[in-house]
């Protein structure tokens, strides 16, 4: 594998590690916002609506997972 392949492997593990961080950390503060603290920092979430932000989170994290996933699995094999 050469160095630039290596390079692009590194770069996609690392964007893929920066968006599900974000991602997971705007579920766990909607979590811990509706469950414990109760501020109302997302007003807007309602009963209605709540699923489906959550699951459109989700769905918008999946390629990131994937993606991750693979560089690591390539990046293992060529170490």
């Amino acid at each position: 594998m050469s160095e630039l392949q290596q390079y692009k492997l590194k770069r996609t593990h690392f964007v893929c590690g920066i968006a599900l961080t974000a991602i997971v950390g705007l579920l766990t503060l909607l979590t811990v916002d509706i469950l414990w603290w109760q501020q109302q920092l997302f007003t807007w979430i309602t009963y209605e609506n709540y699923l489906p932000f959550v699951g459109s989170l989700v769905t918008v994290s999946l390629p990131f997972w994937v993606a991750g996933t693979v560089a690591e699995i390539k990046l293992r094999q060529q170490g």
